[in-house]
């Protein structure tokens, strides 16, 4: 039986979680690759190393540059980090897929993992003369949510 559990703005499938302990591959899924998938790509790999990581879009772009500043800012590498198109992952190894979109309903993925969404606003999205705090301000939250998220993996 599955059934949806709200918390906050995060949507959570009650499904039994991945092994407990045991590496997880996550796959962070954004519209575009370029800012809240990669932010939670490098933060996830940050924190806990011992769990694969990958960001991802349904429509591909590039990292934007304010992304990579801000991750650096609070000492989280950014090497390689790069958007990165669906056809570019192994989806039949994710077991995990945290999608930013506004509830699960809108959650599209050709894989059986489990699935999460967090409604978190795309901070490219805010004007030009904000766009530096938001970021921030998603990198922040993000970092929040994947530290919960990691204590429920293990």
């Amino acid at each position: 039986m599955r059934r949806s559990v709200r918390s906050e703005d995060c949507v959570i499938r009650a499904t039994p979680p991945p092994r407990l302990g045991a590496r997880v591959y996550v796959l962070f899924l954004d519209e575009s690759g370029s800012a809240r998938a990669p932010i939670a790509e490098a933060l996830m790999r940050h924190i806990a190393p011992w769990h694969e990581a990958t960001g991802a879009g349904w429509v591909p772009s590039h990292v934007r540059p304010e992304i990579k500043d801000v991750l650096e800012e609070a000492g989280v590498h950014t090497t390689g980090l790069r958007a990165r198109g669906l056809a570019q992952v192994a989806l039949d190894e994710v077991e995990l897929v945290v999608a930013f979109v506004p509830d699960e309903g809108r959650l599209r993925v050709p894989s059986q993992a489990r699935r999460i969404a967090w409604n978190l606003p795309d901070p490219l999205s805010s004007p030009a003369d904000e766009r530096l705090d938001a970021c921030r301000a998603a990198r922040d939250e993000i970092e929040r949510r994947i530290k919960l998220l990691v204590e429920e993996l293990g």
